[in-house]
Order: structure tokens, then C-alpha cells, then sequence
């Protein structure tokens, strides 16, 4: 009778062993579509792609051209609210050093998230924040605040933003 319970437990340890690592060897659970393509469906992206686009929002909060160039790719593709499309680093350091002349943007995340599709490199973030950016108008040196709600969804890959897109909805300023 012993060994026949010796064996039951033996038994019973060697199928939870195995099913313990069935489950771990499963694929991440994925959600969602693409509409231009049927297979696509996405799993949890990575915390470090919130973190690069963070700190890709500390260097505009810094006003730190460099540092933001330094982190777009070479071929950085940015779709902005009005529905242009800034193409390329001297493209971008060029948009950006005419806003940080007559802007002092600031942005405030609210959320973030990351997704992945598993057949692509990098990581979607797809985040909520507030920008506020102060106008200063160089003739009659006043200043002007806007106050905008703005979500993006932002193509990391390692340490470099790729692609990011803009949409955005101004806010009263209170």
C-alpha cells in the first residue's frame, strides 16, 4: 500500500511538473487586429519602450535639441495633428528649433502603455499627456499659453524612436 501512494504522488508531481511547463512555454496572449493585415494581433509590449519615450519627453521638456536628435533614427517618420509629416533628423531639428524659439513646450504623461506584434521588431507606446506650451510672440513680446490633450503611438526600437503619430485636441486654459 505504501508504494502504491509513493507511486500516486510520484505520479501526480511528474504531471503538474510537466503541465507547470507546457503553460510556461506557451506563447504570450495576444489581442487585438491591424485592419490592413488579418493575421496581426498584439501582446504586452515592453516597460522599456514607455521609458525611452519618457525620456524622449525629458529632453523637449529641457528644450535639449541634441539629445532628441541623438534619439531619432535616421529615417524618423513623425505624422503630426495637422497631418504633416516631418521626415528625417534635419527635418525634425529644424521643426523643433523654430518651436523651442517662440515655444516653451511642456509635457505631463497621464498613462502609457506598450504593445508588440510578435512578427515585428520594437514597440508600439501608446500614450495620453498634456502640452502645454507657451507662445512668446517676438514683436509685441506677449506670450500666449495653449493648453492641448494629445495622443500618440510611438514606434520604438532599442534606444530610437522610429515613427510616431500625433493626434491631439486643445483644451481651455484655465
Amino acid at each position: 500500500m505504501k508504494n502504491l501512494f509513493a507511486i500516486l504522488i510520484f505520479s501526480i508531481s511528474l504531471v503538474s511538473c510537466n503541465s507547470t511547463q507546457t503553460e510556461n512555454n506557451m506563447d504570450p496572449p495576444t489581442s487585438g487586429f491591424y485592419v490592413n493585415d488579418s493575421t496581426v494581433t498584439y501582446q504586452i509590449g515592453s516597460n522599456k519602450a514607455i521609458e525611452t519615450w519618457q525620456k524622449y519627453l525629458h529632453y523637449h521638456n529641457k528644450g535639449n535639441l541634441d539629445s532628441i536628435i541623438e534619439m531619432d533614427s535616421e529615417s524618423i517618420q513623425i505624422y503630426t495633428p495637422d497631418g504633416k509629416l516631418v521626415s528625417g533628423k534635419e527635418e525634425h531639428r529644424e521643426q523643433l528649433d523654430a518651436w523651442f524659439t517662440f515655444g516653451n513646450p511642456k509635457f505631463w504623461t497621464i498613462w502609457a502603455t506598450s504593445i508588440k506584434n510578435p512578427g515585428e521588431e520594437g514597440d508600439w507606446v501608446i500614450t495620453s499627456c498634456v502640452q502645454r506650451t507657451k507662445f512668446l510672440d517676438p514683436e509685441s513680446g506677449d506670450s500666449t499659453i495653449q493648453n492641448v490633450a494629445i495622443m500618440a503611438n510611438i514606434l520604438v526600437e532599442g534606444n530610437r524612436i522610429h515613427e510616431f503619430y500625433v493626434h491631439q485636441r486643445e483644451l481651455t486654459n484655465n
